[in-house]
């Protein structure tokens, strides 16, 4: 009005001037009111949309980091369920130690367990919190408000989501129960106890959400994070996690009408610069549009670099895990592929503390946590031949390899041992013991011993033979010259006929060690040997007492063999007797088994080095008291008889022996005190 009356004042057509200038005046006011009222409503609207956006990002950032968080978490549960599908039998310790380093790389794992196959807890780490667990196992599928869960796990075959729920040790918590599957075999449950605060706690890391109220619900719509209920007007977003959809709902915590109040006020209040400050308005506010559009994208790449740091620490995660299991599973193959006792035990508690593969075989179960003296030897206190004191230095580092050979106690076999002080993955020092079986070496050195102990006897009693056989046919020759010279009736004949009878007696001893020592020769021919064995048998029935009850089990289709029929009939006659005397005055069983067999070389235990192909083989079995170890080293030996004075002379198995070996064949036996013997003779067929 004030500009209405200078016009009215200098304008010749003041009242018509006035008119339009009230009109224009009205009409520009009109306009400006209608552009500052749109310009407000629009700034308002921008408003909005900036905040809607910016909560609109947020939720999408806070949703993919609850979720990478959550997944990465529940890799760790992975790891264990690639454990026990390698290691079906890991036993606690083993469990505890992976355990440990999972949690270790997982703050908000509070708990791992294991449940067998029978849903029955069996392992938990750590034992601190989980007492109740622990001293009372529960059965899974027998517990009311853990059986739907456990079961819908195995049926899936697949992770299997419990919770949340208020945890015993306060806060709240998620139960996963991983199924674990070999190939069809359900070997059991893998159970990873998570803090969902930590959780959460976590995944918002770095996020500056001080202006925001966050929620979540889980599948029911049971809120467990923020406020009792959600309201209305958050953004919300559905999250998967294991088998289960939470709800992440995010809103402002003071409600966004509009731009601040004193952004409206001078909107309003430069009003009356009409148009141009309407346009200087919409500039500004069309400025500001920009720089809010700018910081909004900003803070969106400031998110999106921050995601792409997690996600490149989730995969640093995974890949980290990945070569921690696959150099344990490493570790584990390498060690159960070699053909050696291995084991580790700590030097001061003696305490087992890894077997491997071997060695469990060896001694029939993991011994893991036992004491290696008990476990390994029977015995009640440490070894006097503990090497530990010798495994280390004066300045306590290794001293090297210990090397000791014996007969472990418990196996019954010669080991040859190299204990060594090695550094375990808690860094104090522990015992690694690499034992080889050296039984197979041990018996053939005694095999080696007694067959030069034979030969050594043969030539010596060859040699004696000979020259005793050429004296004695010096004696014979003039004895039977002087028996011819001397009449029947004289004194002496009687006193000359007896001593010529001692001579016979010592031509046959001597014949008996020739036969020992392979130095007579005999004609050999081809024969059927079943025909010998059975004649045998009928002839030995008439000697044998009634109480032995002989089981000849003889092949009728037995290949021909190279032999001298009276030797052979020798050794059967030889060795049924000696079993017949093992069982003398008692009730039992003489066997006689007659087979052709195909043998590999060196296949049976006591024979010399044989070819492999097809052999005869004798075998001889009685249920006598049989013989003890020094017996047995001394059997063959020209002489040596356990039997009383005029029972035997100690010749029957040293000429048996001589008799084999010049057939080209091989003798073992085999005998226990109290369980009788077995003779098995293999002959090279023709």
């Amino acid at each position: 009005m004030a500009i209405a009356k200078q016009f009215h004042g200098i304008c010749p057509f003041q009242k018509k001037v006035s008119i339009v200038q009230k009109t224009l005046l009205f009409i520009v006011a009109l306009m400006g009111i209608t552009g500052l009222f749109l310009t407000d409503q629009w700034q308002v609207k921008i408003w909005q949309i900036k905040k809607t956006a910016e909560l609109n990002a947020i939720t999408e950032l806070c949703k993919d980091r609850i979720q990478n968080s959550v997944s990465s978490r529940l890799n760790a549960l992975e790891s264990l369920t690639s454990l026990f599908i390698l290691h079906p039998n890991t036993q606690p310790q083993a469990f505890a130690h992976f355990a440990a380093l999972i949690l270790k790389f997982n703050p908000p794992i509070r708990a791992l367990q294991y449940a067998d196959p029978r849903t029955r807890v069996t392992y938990v780490f750590p034992p601190k919190g989980n007492e109740i667990t622990l001293k009372n196992p529960m059965v899974l599928l027998s517990d009311p408000k853990r059986r739907p869960f456990t079961k819908k796990a195995i049926d899936l075959k697949k992770p299997v989501l419990q919770g949340p729920f208020n945890l015993r040790q306060g806060g709240t918590g998620i139960v996963v129960r991983s199924p674990i599957f070999k190939e069809d075999n359900f070997l059991g449950l893998a159970i990873g106890v998570y803090d969902v605060d930590r959780l959460i706690k976590e995944a918002f890391k770095g996020i500056s959400l001080d202006q925001m109220d966050i929620f979540l619900a889980d599948a029911n719509g049971s809120v467990f994070h923020g406020k009792n209920a959600i309201p209305p007007g958050v953004e919300r977003v559905t999250i998967a996690v294991a088998d289960s959809l939470w709800t992440l709902a995010i809103g402002w915590k003071i409600k966004v009408a509009g731009p601040p109040i004193m952004t409206r006020v001078r909107v309003w209040g430069l009003g009356g610069l009409f148009m141009t400050m309407v346009l200087w308005l919409i500039y500004l506010s069309q400025s500001r549009a920009i720089q809010l559009e700018t910081i909004v994208k900003k803070r969106t790449k400031d998110l999106s670099e921050a995601n792409e740091a997690l996600q490149a620490e989730i995969r640093e995660r995974k890949k980290t895990g990945k070569k921690l299991l696959n150099s344990h599973e490493m570790f584990l193959t390498v060690l159960d592929s070699i053909d050696a006792t291995i084991y580790v035990a700590d030097m001061k508690t003696h305490e087992i503390i890894f077997m491997n593969q071997h060695m469990v075989k060896a001694f029939g179960s993991d011994l893991t946590g036992q004491k290696c003296w008990e476990a390994f030897r029977g015995e009640k206190a440490p070894c006097s031949h503990c090497t530990n004191e010798r495994l280390l230095d004066e300045n306590g580092k290794p001293a090297g390899v210990c090397e000791w050979q014996d007969k472990n106690p418990i196996t019954g076999k010669w080991y040859s041992n190299y204990d060594r002080a090695i550094r375990w993955i808690d860094q104090r020092y522990v015992r690694l013991q690499i034992a080889t079986d050296i039984t197979k070496l041990k018996e053939m050195e005694t095999a080696l011993r007694q067959s030069r102990k034979m030969e050594a006897i043969g030539t010596l009693a060859g040699g004696i033979a000979h020259d005793f056989n050429n004296i004695l046919g010096i004696i014979m020759g003039n004895l039977e010259l002087s028996l011819d010279d001397i009449p029947k009736d004289h004194r002496a004949w009687p006193q000359m006929k007896e001593i010529h009878t001692a001579a016979l007696r010592a031509k046959e001893v001597v014949k008996q060690l020739l036969s020992f020592s392979r130095k007579t020769g005999v004609n050999q021919e081809t024969l059927r040997i079943n025909t010998l064995v059975n004649e045998s048998i009928q002839l030995l029935r008439a000697s044998i007492p009634s109480t032995i009850e002989i089981q000849p089990d003889i092949s009728d289709s037995i290949p021909p063999i190279t032999a001298n029929p009276t030797q052979i009939q020798q050794v059967v006659i030889n060795l049924c007797t000696n079993a017949a005397h093992a069982m003398e005055g008692n009730e039992g069983t003489l066997g006689v088994e007659l087979k052709e067999t195909s043998l590999p070389a060196l296949h049976f235990k006591g024979y010399k080095k044989m070819e492999a192909g097809t052999y005869i083989q004798l075998t001889i079995r009685d249920t006598g008291h049989g013989i003890d170890t020094s017996t047995m080293e001394k059997i063959f030996d020209p002489y040596f008889t356990t039997k009383k004075i005029g029972k035997g002379t100690g010749m029957g198995l040293s000429i048996v022996h001589g008799i084999v070996t010049n057939h080209n064949g091989a003798l073992s036996i085999s005998s226990e005190p109290g369980k009788g013997t077995i003779v098995k003779i293999i002959f090279p067929v023709v």
